[in-house]
Protein backbone atom coordinates (compact mmCIF):
# COMPACT_ATOMS: atom_id res chain seq x y z
CA UNK A 1 0.00 0.00 0.00
CA UNK A 2 1.49 3.32 -1.07
CA UNK A 3 1.35 6.22 1.37
CA UNK A 4 1.55 9.76 0.09
CA UNK A 5 0.83 13.17 1.51
CA UNK A 6 -2.29 14.86 0.20
CA UNK A 7 -1.57 17.52 -2.42
CA UNK A 8 -4.01 20.33 -3.06
CA UNK A 9 -2.37 21.38 -6.35
CA UNK A 10 -3.72 20.46 -9.79
CA UNK A 11 -1.80 20.14 -13.05
CA UNK A 12 -1.47 23.65 -14.50
CA UNK A 13 -1.62 25.44 -11.13
CA UNK A 14 0.90 28.24 -10.63
CA UNK A 15 2.99 28.09 -7.47
CA UNK A 16 3.16 31.29 -5.46
CA UNK A 17 5.55 30.01 -2.80
CA UNK A 18 9.12 28.81 -3.40
CA UNK A 19 9.98 25.12 -3.44
CA UNK A 20 11.70 23.93 -0.27
CA UNK A 21 15.26 22.56 -0.40
CA UNK A 22 15.85 20.16 2.48
CA UNK A 23 19.20 19.62 4.22
CA UNK A 24 21.07 22.30 2.29
CA UNK A 25 24.83 22.08 2.59
CA UNK A 26 28.11 23.17 0.95
CA UNK A 27 26.88 26.63 -0.06
CA UNK A 28 29.64 28.30 -2.08
CA UNK A 29 30.13 31.21 -4.49
CA UNK A 30 30.44 30.40 -8.21
CA UNK A 31 32.37 32.18 -10.92
CA UNK A 32 30.09 30.82 -13.63
CA UNK A 33 26.45 31.83 -14.04
CA UNK A 34 25.29 28.52 -15.53
CA UNK A 35 22.17 27.32 -13.70
CA UNK A 36 22.20 23.60 -12.91
CA UNK A 37 20.06 21.02 -11.18
CA UNK A 38 21.81 17.67 -11.23
CA UNK A 39 21.53 14.43 -9.31
CA UNK A 40 24.78 13.54 -7.56
CA UNK A 41 25.96 10.04 -8.42
CA UNK A 42 25.88 7.49 -5.62
CA UNK A 43 24.14 9.85 -3.21
CA UNK A 44 20.63 10.95 -2.40
CA UNK A 45 21.52 14.57 -3.11
CA UNK A 46 21.22 17.22 -5.79
CA UNK A 47 23.74 19.87 -6.77
CA UNK A 48 22.11 23.19 -7.69
CA UNK A 49 23.51 26.46 -8.99
CA UNK A 50 21.62 29.72 -9.35
CA UNK A 51 21.23 33.36 -8.37
CA UNK A 52 20.86 34.40 -4.73
CA UNK A 53 17.75 36.59 -4.89
CA UNK A 54 17.02 37.27 -1.21
CA UNK A 55 19.74 36.39 1.27
CA UNK A 56 17.70 37.30 4.36
CA UNK A 57 14.86 34.95 3.39
CA UNK A 58 17.00 32.27 1.70
CA UNK A 59 15.53 32.62 -1.81
CA UNK A 60 17.55 31.34 -4.77
CA UNK A 61 16.42 31.25 -8.42
CA UNK A 62 17.55 28.17 -10.36
CA UNK A 63 16.38 27.58 -13.95
CA UNK A 64 13.36 29.84 -13.37
CA UNK A 65 12.33 28.09 -10.14
CA UNK A 66 12.24 30.01 -6.86
CA UNK A 67 13.77 27.82 -4.14
CA UNK A 68 14.06 28.32 -0.39
CA UNK A 69 17.25 27.27 1.38
CA UNK A 70 18.10 27.58 5.07
CA UNK A 71 19.06 31.26 5.32
CA UNK A 72 21.12 30.59 8.47
CA UNK A 73 23.50 28.43 6.41
CA UNK A 74 24.24 31.13 3.81
CA UNK A 75 27.77 32.49 4.42
CA UNK A 76 27.68 36.12 5.55
CA UNK A 77 30.14 37.24 2.84
CA UNK A 78 27.53 36.51 0.15
CA UNK A 79 25.02 39.07 -1.10
CA UNK A 80 21.96 39.30 -3.33
CA UNK A 81 22.67 38.84 -7.03
CA UNK A 82 25.61 36.49 -6.59
CA UNK A 83 25.75 33.09 -8.25
CA UNK A 84 25.88 30.33 -5.64
CA UNK A 85 26.08 26.56 -5.66
CA UNK A 86 24.73 24.24 -2.99
CA UNK A 87 23.61 20.70 -2.28
CA UNK A 88 20.18 19.56 -1.09
CA UNK A 89 18.87 16.12 -0.17
CA UNK A 90 15.42 16.85 -1.55
CA UNK A 91 13.33 19.54 -3.27
CA UNK A 92 9.80 19.60 -1.91
CA UNK A 93 6.48 21.35 -2.42
CA UNK A 94 5.00 22.55 0.90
Amino acid sequence: MERTCPCSYEIGDVLTEPLECLNTDNIILCETNDNIIEKMEGEFKYKLRGKLMDMLNGIVEVKGFKLHIDEDKIPKDMSNGMCIQFEASRIDLW
